[in-house]
């Protein structure tokens, strides 16, 4: 019979484990994230037993007297706890959507949104230089006080509010405020052609008499 040696480090712990030692230390290490990395959300195991548990009832049923109705409550059932579920989560991605597009990530006056414009424009750095000219429009309105600074004013409403007082500049505030939402929000690249379509807003709004209803 040959004799199973058992080296023991200098604080006397066995480098053979016993079964028990063996077993809490492979549950230690099953616990570790990255061996669950891959498994479904709580929803979709959710959705997955309830998939399951149609399935067993409609195998059940079969094709018995009086099982016609059975799948189409069961479907309406389904479409019941979706609902439920669904409704019961709205709240949290209303709010989400809900969340308003900033205009401003700092304050600081218009010639600064001016300068950080046209060292940005220097650098060819397009996208910098849309989003820069176009806050510098925004404080501009507010400075020449066009507009009441308001925190929290998006792009859009600013189009719409000096558009109704600036006519001349009417037609060019929402289209600068489209191509600062495009970058700023929808990922698309700056360009050239929208920081000039911008440029020439600012430039209306500077020459251009407010209305009635400004706030001067």
């Amino acid at each position: 019979m040959t004799a199973v040696v058992r080296y023991l480090p200098a604080d006397g712990t066995p480098l053979i484990p016993n079964p028990d030692a063996a077993r809490a230390a492979a549950r230690a290490e099953l616990a570790h994230p990255p061996y669950h990395a891959h498994e479904p959300s709580l929803m979709q195991r959710f959705l997955d037993w309830i998939a399951h548990r149609l399935r067993g009832l409609l195998e059940g049923v079969g094709g018995g007297p009086g099982s016609w109705w059975v799948a189409p409550l069961l479907v309406a059932l389904l479409i019941g706890i979706v609902v439920a579920i669904r409704a019961r989560l709205g709240p949290l991605g209303t709010r989400i959507r809900r969340r308003r597009p900033e205009l401003f990530t700092v304050t600081v006056s218009a010639a600064d949104h001016h300068r950080r414009a046209d060292a940005a424009l220097a650098c060819g750095d397009l996208e910098t230089a849309l989003l820069e000219r176009f806050r510098a429009l925004a404080r501009d309105l507010e400075e020449q006080a066009v507009l009441v600074p308001r925190p929290g004013r998006t792009a859009d409403e600013v189009a719409a509010e000096a558009g109704a007082l600036i006519p001349d500049a009417a037609g060019r505030l929402p289209a600068a405020a489209t191509a600062f939402n495009q970058v700023r929000y929808g990922g698309r690249p700056g360009t050239r052609a929208g920081h000039d379509l911008i440029a020439d807003a600012v430039a209306v709004v500077r020459t251009a008499p407010a209305g009635a209803g400004s706030a001067r």
